[in-house]
């Protein structure tokens, strides 16, 4: 069974993250090191400790394949999107 995958890994310093096609983070992994020594994987809904890299990724992989998705919640701050104001009229959010 082949599945429709509309994410893709990006490999950073000591972590992975997981986009979708629109740019959003879906998860992210990260490099544990100490006395918890793994992979600690977060998405919107849940976290986790996983021994492997595989293991941890078919945990976020199985979490997006739920719906649960990890948004921005500072979204609405990026300059170039644009909002409705209270009045309805369109406009662009300046930041000075």
């Amino acid at each position: 069974m082949k599945r429709n995958i509309n994410w893709r890994w990006e490999r950073a310093y000591r972590s992975h993250v997981l986009w979708d096609v629109r740019g959003r983070r879906l998860g992210r992994i990260r490099l544990v090191s100490g006395p918890q020594r793994g992979y600690a994987w977060r998405t919107a809904g849940a976290v986790g400790i996983a021994g492997s890299l595989q293991e941890a990724r078919q945990w976020v992989e199985s979490a997006v394949q739920q719906n649960v998705r990890q948004y921005d919640l500072f979204d609405a701050l990026d300059p170039q999107r644009e909002f409705v104001d209270p009045s309805g009229q369109y406009s662009k959010l300046a930041l000075n």
